[in-house]
């Protein structure tokens, strides 16, 4: 019987904390703007930068200067997040770079760099920006170096998400709230009894 209260304490607490975690909204590639080498999924979910030898650089960019609808700044906005895969083998001399930057005056916010292969997952935080800044812009560039004289550099970019918070109104989480407490008191004075 106590395993049943505790199971069921817990189910209802983690629906109530689950009921004011963020909201993402996943991006669609296919809105970006992409060089000829940059296959995206038809889906838009994904897309893989490929080493070209007539380029230094390789674009997938979802800049306004390049047509791009930006990111619209509003005040639940917390952070931009993506997984990636860089691929450099031995030989090759290139970067990943990925940037978060104001679409207004090009002004860096946040950046990664890597010269060497990884792969992980990165947020920007993004919940405290200045309020003069109203639009953002993302891009993901596959560089070569001068130096370089190999061409089998890839990078795979996945799940890019725009992270924004979705308060719940109290009327939602207080029955929640109030159950799990009725239950919780419930429980702690049958325990309570069991030992008298």
């Amino acid at each position: 019987m106590k395993i049943i209260y505790k199971a069921f304490l817990f189910n209802i607490l983690a629906i109530g904390f689950n009921q004011v975690l963020a909201s993402t909204q996943v991006m669609d590639l296919n809105d970006f703007f992409s060089d000829p080498s940059v296959s995206i999924s038809q889906n838009g979910e994904s897309a893989t930068l490929t080493e070209d030898q007539n380029l230094n650089s390789i674009l997938l960019s979802n800049d306004p200067f390049f047509g791009g609808s930006g990111i619209a700044v509003t005040p639940d906005l917390i952070g931009i997040s993506f997984d990636y895969e860089f691929s450099s083998p031995q030989g090759n001399i290139d970067n990943f770079f990925a940037w978060v930057f104001d679409a207004d005056t090009f002004t860096p916010i946040h950046q990664i760099s890597l010269s060497q292969s990884n792969s992980g997952s990165i947020f920007f935080h993004l919940a405290s920006l200045a309020n003069t800044v109203t639009t953002l812009g993302l891009e993901f560039q596959l560089n070569s170096f001068s130096t370089d004289r190999e061409i089998t550099s890839v990078v795979d970019i996945s799940r890019v998400r725009i992270n924004r918070s979705s308060p719940v109104p109290i009327p939602q989480t207080l029955p929640l709230f109030l159950i799990g407490l009725f239950f919780m008191t419930y429980y702690l004075k049958i325990k309570q009894y069991s030992f008298n």
